[in-house]
C-alpha cells in the first residue's frame, strides 16, 4: 500500500467511533482474548483494525482467524432462498438479529410483512403500531396504514430502507426496495471475494446510498434526451441515480452503479466519515470514466436469478446490442472511429449529452471492457500478467486506489504495450461477438 493509502487510513479510524466493533480477531496465541473490532484491511500485508475510533496493525502471522459482519452476511445470503415460507423468513430475521446484524433483519421482517401485511411477529419486530383493528408502517416518519403503503408511495412519497451498506431512497415499492438491498449486500460481498483481494479494497464502513425512481419521467436525467442512469461521487460515499420501471427485474444499471460506486469507496481507504466531504471535493473529476461505465457494465452481465436473490455467478457475456453496435461503430466506421486512445480520453458528459455518437460510446466502451476481461482473447501479456484481464484489474488499482490518474500510458504500462495495438485484436474480437 502507497504512504498516502497508510496515512489515509489511518483517517477511517473515525468511521467506528460509535463503537461498531463486530467483527472478531483470534490470535494464534490462544492465551490472548479475541479482539472486538472493525477489520478495515484484510487483503494485503498486516490486518488493520478499529477499535472504538483507534487505528491498529495486527501482524498478519499473529492471526488464527477472523470473523467478520461480511461471512455473516454471506452466511445469511446461503440461507435465504426463494419461495421461503413467512416461518423461515421470520426465523431468519432473528437469526440475523442474533448475529448482529439490525438492518438485514428488518429485510427479513419486511419479506414477511411482503406474503403476509397482517403478520403480529413481523409487525413487532419492526416497532409498527396497531391501532382500531389496523396496523401502521411508518413512511418519512408519518403512520401509514399497510393495506395503502404502496399507494402512498406512489403520491410523491419516499421511502427510505436500509441494509448493512447501503441505504435506498425509492417511490416504486416495498418489495422492490427489500429485494434490491439484499441483492446490492449479495453483490458488495461476491465483489469482495472475487476481486477484493486483487485490487486491495478496505471494507465500506459508511452507506452507499441509491435514489430509485418509479419511471423514466420522474428520474432526474442528465439531458432531457437521454434517460441514462448515473453515479454521482461528489456526496458522502456517493449516489446513485435510476429507476425502475412495472415489469423490470432490477433497477435500471443498479449493478453497473454498485461497481462504480465500490471503485469510489472501497478502493480509496481514506474512505471514512470524517474525510469523506473532502474526498467528494477531490473526485469530482473522474480520470476514467470509460473504465468506471465499461467495467460498470461488465460486472452488470453476471448477476443471474431471481429480484432479491441475484448472484455474481452468471458468465459474462457483452449484450448483442452493444456487440452489435461498436461493430457498426468501429469496423465499418460509420461513427468515424479512429481508435482505441481516443475512447481513453472521453469526459463524463461524453456519455451523457445529446450527441448523435452517445449510444456508439457506450456500446464501444460495454465492449472494449468485456474484450480486456475475456481471457480468450488472444492477446496476451509479455511481462508476469498472463491475460489483459489481470492486467486491466492492475490498472483499476493503479487508478482508484493509488490516485496515479487515467491516462493511456498507464493502461500502456499496465497492458505491457502500447493502446493502439489492441485496435485490430479488438475488432477481430468484436466481429465474433457480434455473430
Amino acid at each position: 500500500m502507497s504512504i498516502t493509502g497508510v496515512v489515509a487510513l489511518w483517517m477511517l479510524s473515525w468511521a467506528c467511533a460509535s463503537g461498531d466493533q463486530r467483527d472478531v480477531v483470534r490470535f494464534v496465541d490462544e492465551k490472548r482474548k479475541p479482539l472486538e473490532c472493525r477489520v478495515v484491511q484484510m487483503f494485503e500485508g498486516d490486518y488493520i483494525v478499529d477499535v472504538g475510533g483507534k487505528r491498529r496493525t495486527i501482524p498478519r502471522e499473529r492471526v488464527r482467524g477472523i470473523e467478520t459482519v461480511n461471512d455473516r452476511i454471506r452466511e445469511l445470503a446461503k440461507r435465504s432462498k426463494p419461495k421461503m415460507s413467512t416461518k423461515e423468513h421470520m426465523a431468519l430475521a432473528q437469526w440475523a438479529s442474533e448475529q448482529a446484524l439490525p438492518e438485514m433483519a428488518d429485510l427479513c421482517a419486511y419479506r414477511v410483512l411482503l406474503e403476509d401485511p397482517t403478520h403480529q411477529e413481523a409487525n413487532e419486530f419492526l416497532g409498527h403500531s396497531f391501532t382500531n383493528g389496523k396496523w401502521y408502517w411508518p413512511l418519512q416518519g408519518k403512520p401509514v396504514p399497510a393495506a395503502s403503503f404502496d399507494r402512498a408511495l406512489k403520491s410523491s412519497r419516499m421511502l427510505e430502507l436500509e441494509s448493512e451498506h447501503f441505504v435506498i431512497n425509492t417511490d416504486v415499492s416495498l418489495a422492490s426496495a427489500v429485494n434490491t438491498l439484499f441483492d446490492l449486500e449479495r453483490f458488495y460481498v461476491d465483489w469482495r471475494v472475487a476481486f477484493g483481494r486483487h485490487l486491495g479494497a478496505v471494507e465500506v464502513l459508511g452507506k452507499m446510498r441509491f435514489k430509485v425512481y418509479r419511471s423514466p419521467e420522474d428520474f432526474p436525467a442528465k439531458t432531457s434526451r437521454y434517460k441514462t442512469p448515473f453515479f454521482d461521487p461528489a456526496p458522502e460515499f456517493g449516489l446513485s441515480y435510476t429507476y425502475q420501471e412495472s415489469g423490470d427485474e432490477w433497477p435500471i444499471m443498479l449493478f453497473s452503479l454498485a461497481t462504480q460506486q465500490l471503485l469510489y469507496t472501497a478502493l480509496l481507504p481514506s474512505m471514512g466519515a470524517s474525510d469523506a466531504p473532502r474526498l467528494g471535493a477531490k473526485v469530482r473529476h473522474r480520470d476514467a470514466v470509460w473504465l468506471e461505465l465499461g467495467l460498470g457494465a461488465w460486472m452488470d452481465s453476471q448477476v443471474e436469478g431471481p429480484p432479491g436473490y441475484g448472484n455474481l455467478t452468471a458468465e459474462p457475456a457483452i449484450s448483442q446490442e452493444a456487440a452489435s453496435g461498436a461493430y457498426e461503430g468501429v469496423v465499418k466506421r460509420v461513427a468515424r472511429w479512429k481508435g482505441l486512445k481516443t475512447l481513453i480520453g472521453w469526459h463524463f458528459n461524453t456519455y451523457y449529452a445529446g450527441m448523435d455518437t452517445v449510444d456508439f460510446k457506450w456500446d464501444v466502451t460495454e465492449a472494449f471492457v468485456h474484450f480486456l476481461m475475456d481471457e480468450d482473447n488472444g492477446v496476451r501479456s509479455s511481462r508476469s500478467q498472463p491475460t489483459t484481464r489481470d492486467a486491466l484489474l492492475d490498472y483499476v488499482a493503479w487508478v482508484f486506489r493509488d490516485g496515479k490518474g487515467g491516462s493511456s500510458s498507464l493502461l500502456d504500462d499496465a497492458l505491457d504495450r502500447r493502446i493502439e495495438t489492441l485496435d485490430r485484436p479488438f475488432r477481430q474480437w468484436l466481429a465474433r461477438e457480434s455473430r
